[in-house]
């Protein structure tokens, strides 16, 4: 049975070596777990350490699989439209990635998973990414174990948000209002979307 979202309010020191004033997050209740959304990121909570986005972009690795996911990206063009799928995707990879890390997602599920939810994620935009899909799919089929895995997701993930002009100070929420939607509300949505499909995925 899916289990409703319950907003817990908990509170999370900064760092563990600072006085820093604690901050107020929302946790997720979900069937899977209890969850956080930091960042691009959708963590298990609670976490092994502090929860600190990273500061600097990600560069992605130059790798024959890297560069198939760029130029599947470049085949598509370069608009605010296309940046702002590309951080929704990017999100979505990430989450993916840590739901096989987790062991919620079996790698034999892994493309299932992305085939059903990368499409919803991106809505009218997910036919201009259909060449991006193929690729990234491709290469989880291949992957067989849950790092090789979370590591396709994963690098799938960081190429294509660095393709994004506006994410070069790192800053998610100031990025998606630049192209047009809010973070947080996509964060959101991207974690009411795995609390309907995992059951799905995973039956």
């Amino acid at each position: 049975m899916i289990g409703r979202i319950v907003l817990l309010t908990a509170m999370l020191c900064a760092s563990l070596a600072s006085a820093a004033q604690p901050q107020q997050i929302t946790v997720w209740k979900l069937d899977a777990g209890y969850y956080i959304v930091s960042g691009s990121q959708i963590l298990a909570f609670p976490p092994e350490g502090p929860v600190v986005p990273p500061d600097d972009p990600v560069v992605p690795p130059s790798t024959p699989f890297a560069q198939a996911v760029t130029a599947a990206v470049n085949q598509i063009p370069a608009t605010d439209k296309r940046h702002q799928s590309a951080m929704k995707l990017a999100a979505t990879y990430q989450m993916l990635a840590g739901q096989v890390k987790d062991g919620k997602i079996h790698p034999s599920n892994a493309v299932q998973a992305a085939e059903l939810i990368c499409p919803i994620a991106l809505g009218s935009e997910k036919a201009a990414w259909s060449g991006v899909f193929s690729v990234v799919n491709a290469e989880v089929g291949k992957a067989g174990t849950p790092e090789a895995t979370a590591e396709v997701f994963t690098t799938a993930a960081d190429v294509i948000l660095a393709s994004v002009p506006a994410i070069g100070d790192g800053d998610m929420q100031a990025a998606a209002q630049r192209y047009g939607f809010d973070w947080d509300k996509f964060m959101s949505y991207l974690m009411q979307l795995l609390q309907v499909l995992l059951p799905l995925i995973v039956s």
